[in-house]
């Protein structure tokens, strides 16, 4: 047998491995492997050893962690000490006496049962990484008062409270993680026990329902980095009382605080260009609203019953009011209409039995169908100068009306146009004008000159 056959059958002897005294082992190979006349043929032989390992040479370099059993003890120590035992990734036992508990970032769900019985406890956080809690877990936690959640949006675990204890009175707090740059389309929508939510600085945009019917949402603080509000963002948050949107958002969304009955003052920045369709319908507690200079048209139905409104001020920038903007807005005493407005939307006003006065633009040109209909506090209506159309019914209802004067630039007053507006007794129109069924009510003397 020759010295390489004696080599092959050695056997092969075990040895413990140190990956410290491995890594010095291997920088010398490396050295000396790159030495002499052979190099090219030790190169070619070792290869594969040689990519592995020249990086170990580089002293900068680190060899990955693995953890340690001693670590993997101290982790399970740490999860005890804080109240709760885990297998894998999951909570399997929680400590019945205790009155708070953190679950740390990591873990991934609860295991049923894992907190029946625990009465005492009164604080509970859930991390950003849970995705499994079975409904009801929580159900026995009576004495609970504050539960939060780390979280972005809820996903597969839908409304919180269906894992809460039945007719949970306390605090169900959502804190979005820093870093997170967008709140996603429908991410809380229908959590209606949610209180309050903590929004960081890197979010730049409120998807569209993101908060959806969370009805027991009291207050929201939105940061400065905020660009947009998707639409419904909080439509039928009627526990909202007070919201100030940061300046840099651009648009308000349709339906962005649609329903919100609770809210009594929104703060809009000059930032603002334009607010959607239904944007605030239906703030029956909202007193008065301050559009910004920055604003150029209001949506649809933006304001529309928004009973409570008692003033708004109207910017010159404004170009276009939508229509139904301010409809049913029984509360408001007196608009103006500035000159940047060049058409009223219909039914804008109509609806508004509480307003004294109106003042409307030189620059607008036709007042749509139904703009000012029952507004019944009207008693004297000027239309300007450049108004070429009144639409059907544009005043109809209006039985407060004494006075109104038509200029000569109108060539048609539609259809019942002023209709049920029985004070008034007389009025005069250009002579070319063209006047449509029961524009007038019965017995008004018209006069052409």
């Amino acid at each position: 047998m020759d010295r390489q056959d004696q080599q092959e059958n050695q056997p092969i002897q075990e040895t413990s491995y140190n990956p410290e005294s491995q890594n010095q082992a291997d920088g010398k190979k490396c050295k000396s492997l790159l030495k002499g006349k052979n190099r090219a043929i030790l190169i070619a032989v070792v290869l594969g050893f040689i990519i592995v390992n020249v990086v170990s040479c580089n002293k900068s370099e680190k060899t990955p962690k693995v953890k340690s059993n001693a670590e993997e003890v101290s982790q399970e120590t740490s999860d005890k000490k804080n109240g709760y035992e885990v297998e894998g990734t999951v909570v399997v036992k929680v400590d019945k006496g205790r009155k708070r508990i953190v679950i740390r970032e990591g873990i991934i769900g609860i295991a049923k049962g894992a907190f029946s019985d625990c009465s005492n406890l009164e604080q509970l956080t859930i991390p950003s990484s849970m995705r499994f809690i079975k409904p009801g877990e929580f159900s026995d936690c009576v004495g609970l008062k504050k539960f939060t959640f780390f979280s972005d949006r809820l996903g597969d675990l839908g409304d919180l409270r269906n894992f809460l204890p039945e007719n949970y009175k306390g605090e169900i707090h959502i804190i979005i993680p820093n870093g997170v740059k967008s709140i996603g389309e429908e991410a809380f929508k229908g959590c209606s026990g949610l209180t309050s939510v903590t929004i960081p600085n890197s979010v730049t945009s409120i998807g569209s329902a993101a908060f959806f019917c969370c009805w027991g949402l009291k207050s929201i603080t939105i940061p400065n980095s905020v660009k947009s509000i998707g639409d419904y963002a909080f439509s039928c948050c009627r526990g909202l009382t007070s919201v100030m949107i940061p300046n840099g958002v651009k648009s308000i969304g349709h339906g962005a605080f649609e329903a919100c009955s609770g809210l009594t003052s929104v703060t809009i920045p000059n930032s603002v260009t334009s607010i959607g369709g239904y944007a605030f319908f239906c703030c029956w507690g909202l007193k008065s609203i301050t559009i910004p200079n920055s604003v150029k048209s209001i949506g649809s139905y933006a304001f529309s019953s928004c009973s409570g409104l008692t003033s708004v001020t109207i910017p010159n920038s404004v170009t276009w009011i939508g229509g139904y903007a301010f409809e049913a807005c029984w509360g408001l005493k007196s608009v103006t209409i500035p000159n940047s407005v060049t058409s009223i939307g219909r039914s804008a006003f109509s609806g508004c039995s509480g307003l004294t006065s109106v003042t409307i633009s030189n620059r607008v040109t036709s007042i749509g169908e139904e703009a000012f209909k029952g507004c019944s506090g009207l008693t004297s209506v000027t239309i300007p100068n450049g108004v070429t159309s009144i639409g059907r019914s544009a005043f109809s209802g209006c039985s407060g009306l004494k006075s109104v004067t038509i200029p000569n630039s109108v060539k048609t007053i539609g259809e019942e146009a002023f209709s049920g507006c029985s004070g008034l007794t007389s009025v005069t129109i250009p002579k070319d004008c063209s006047v449509y069924n029961y524009a007038f009510p019965p017995g008004c003397r018209v006069i052409r000159r």
